[in-house]
């Protein structure tokens, strides 16, 4: 049976009690909490403060279901909320007490700022905040609110049980989690639109479970640089069962580190593990010179050896870095070497800048024929191999690649008499090292079963040959520089390092291309994403729009606007084509593909969700994970 709708005038003679009561309890300052059943003066302020936004709902209430209004009722409702409105400006005043009250109520504050927030965004959610004349005091009052809930949050670390082994729970956080759970049978993927719904709809939860456990929700806002390889947390790529997913690496904060964030205490020993992965590569600042050191020191031969035994997946992706930097394919400005590639094993000596200058379009349009055009490259996880059959064939695509570039090198470099052969023997040789590059970047891809022992050891010592043979490429093409007459001095001199610097390297990978490298190969870490410098800004933006939508939801059909748009601008195209006899355009833009098929980084079905730790843990590396994915979309 249907609830017969209140008058007006019974509405009004139940507020006006209200009110009144209210009013009594902000003029007393709540001095009789006791007697009506609170636990502390402040947990009466905050349930009056709860019952003072009730109030204001029910006026508007009233203001929404008026067909012909009372005069009389009009000003008594009116006079009303003006008495309701002055009850939340003493609300200001109380939570924005002097600071000596403060050192008296800041604990009682502390215990209902949750109440007090809820009960915040409950009034900042309501459609007429200005009013019909402008202003209506409401908004004046959200603001002061807001100064005084920040004043008084309690600090992170009260979330955290006190002994420091988990969170304290909360029922609201368990239905964000079972939320976060039911997205994958919720939202479907098969559209652009609703794949960046799917990855909102998981920071949405996220940003849910946080506030139920009273954690500031602006710090699961990914940070600036969230695409830069450089910076990014260890828990969106590294696998859930590697010390890098939970100590991090170097500038790269890994789970341990985000538990420090969000307020928990770390063990003496997770300390000092979390400062030894910080050190565990050299600082951005010192990167170069450390290479400069190492390249220059005989002595650190031994060490490389052993370090060479641990080449894995992420210095395959490293030295494709490095070879794309020095085409100055990834960076606008233009370096002759990335400064902070810390994965990077066994550089090649850094060629001089002007030189570089010189050949970038000769190293672009060798980028752009393997790189992008054989390769597919950089949509990486879209282009590389993903069985052991496609490994395959992309290794014996590499592998004519690297055989050609040997010869040309070999061919030219015997008879190297002027600068056009000269420059010819250097662009064979940055072929030679995109193709070795991009052979040991499909090494370690293709899934199970993972290439075996003896083909990556073979590939090792193989890259080694290649190296060597790539410094003997620019040492010939520098030593015919040297013979030249009217050579500057110190050009001469920079030539002539160069040169000392490469037999260097020359004589110590000649040796240690024997090396066993049997032991300890590393096939288990996913591929970090590499993207161009026009790639990290579109994601950015994409990241932008999914996490802060400037238009509002207009249902399905605009879920996929950004798809739609590209369709029409197609069209009109090919429109144009038809009509002034142009071929028809070819349709260039992706196919949209779910780029959460893997569900989450390596491992993360092995994550442990018995505590509550545990299971907003799982919820963060899910959601920044997916995050991350947007940049495999189109803008």
């Amino acid at each position: 049976m249907s609830t017969a709708p209140i008058s007006s005038r019974k509405r009004l003679d139940l507020l006006n009690p209200i009110v009144d009561r209210l009013e009594t309890a902000f003029s007393t300052d709540f001095a009789d909490w006791k007697l009506k059943g609170h636990t502390s003066r402040e947990q009466y302020f905050a349930r009056a403060y709860s019952e003072t936004i009730d109030v204001t709902h029910s006026i508007g209430e009233e203001e929404l279901e008026r067909n012909k209004p009372d005069r009389y009722l009009q000003d008594a409702f009116d006079a009303l909320f003006r008495r309701a409105v002055t009850l939340l400006r003493l609300a200001d005043k109380y939570v924005g007490m002097t600071a000596e009250k403060a050192k008296e109520r800041t604990e009682g504050l502390r215990g209902a700022h949750k109440m007090l927030l809820d009960d915040w965004v409950r009034l900042s959610r309501r459609s007429n905040i200005r009013g019909s004349n402008g202003t209506n005091g409401i908004g004046s009052h959200l603001a002061s609110m807001a100064i005084g809930l920040i004043d008084h949050e309690p600090p992170i670390r009260e979330v955290w049980l006190e002994d420091g082994s988990d969170l304290k729970s909360d029922p609201d956080f368990d239905i964000a989690y079972e939320e976060f759970l039911a997205l994958d049978d919720r939202i479907p993927r098969n559209r652009q639109g609703q794949i960046e719904l799917y990855a909102r709809m998981s920071w949405i939860q996220l940003n849910h479970a946080l506030r139920a456990l009273h954690i500031p929700e602006h710090l699961a806002e990914p940070d600036d640089g969230f695409f830069n390889s450089n910076i990014r947390p260890t828990y969106v790529d590294y696998p859930c069962d590697s010390a890098e997913f939970l100590n991090g690496r170097g500038e790269h904060p890994g789970v341990l580190g985000l538990k420090e964030m969000l307020g928990g205490p770390l063990t003496a020993a997770e300390s000092e593990s979390v400062k030894r992965w910080r050190k565990k590569r050299p600082t951005t600042t010192n990167i170069l010179m450390n290479i400069k050191r190492h390249r220059s020191d005989p002595t650190s031969s031994k060490n490389d050896m052993a370090r060479y035994k641990s080449y894995n997946r992420l210095n395959a992706a490293a030295d494709l870095e490095d070879v794309l930097v020095e085409g100055t394919y990834l960076v606008s400005n233009k370096t002759s070497k990335r400064e902070n590639n810390q994965d990077l094993m066994h550089p090649t000596y850094p060629n001089r800048p002007e030189i570089l200058a010189t050949y970038e379009p000769a190293f672009c349009a060798l980028v752009n024929e393997h790189f992008k055009t054989k390769f597919g490259l950089p949509d990486i996880n879209h282009s590389l191999p993903k069985t052991s059959s496609s490994r395959r064939d992309w290794l014996t695509n590499a592998e004519s690649e690297i055989r050609f570039a040997r010869t040309l090198i070999r061919q030219k470099m015997a008879g190297i008499n002027s600068a056009p052969v000269a420059k010819e023997v250097r662009i064979a040789a940055y072929r030679l090292k995109l193709a070795r590059a991009l052979f040991m970047y499909g090494l370690f891809s293709g899934g199970n079963p993972p290439a075996s022992t003896s083909i990556i050891k073979t590939a090792l010592r193989d890259r080694l040959s290649d190296w060597v043979l790539h410094e003997e490429a620019w040492n010939a093409s520098d030593d015919n520089l040297l013979s030249r007459s009217g050579l500057k001095k110190e050009t001469y001199n920079a030539v002539r390092e160069s040169v000392k610097k490469r037999e260097i390297n020359i004589q110590n990978w000649s040796k240690w291309q024997d090396a066993d490298t049997d032991d300890d190969v590393d096939v288990g870490v996913e591929m970090p994403l590499m993207m161009t410098k026009d790639e990290i800004d579109t994601a950015e933006s994409l990241l932008m729009d999914v996490l802060h939508p400037r238009l509002p939801d207009r249902g399905d059909y605009l879920l996929d606007k950004r798809s739609e748009r590209r369709r029409r601008e197609w069209f009109g195209k090919m429109a144009v084509a038809k009509l002034t006899g142009e071929p028809i355009p070819e349709w260039t833009h992706k196919k949209v593909v779910d780029p959460f098929a893997a569900g989450g980084p390596p491992g993360f079905e092995k994550l442990p969700r018995n505590t509550v730790w545990e299971r907003l843990l799982y919820m963060w590396v899910l959601t920044f994970w997916r995050l991350y994915q947007l940049g495999h979309l189109e803008w």
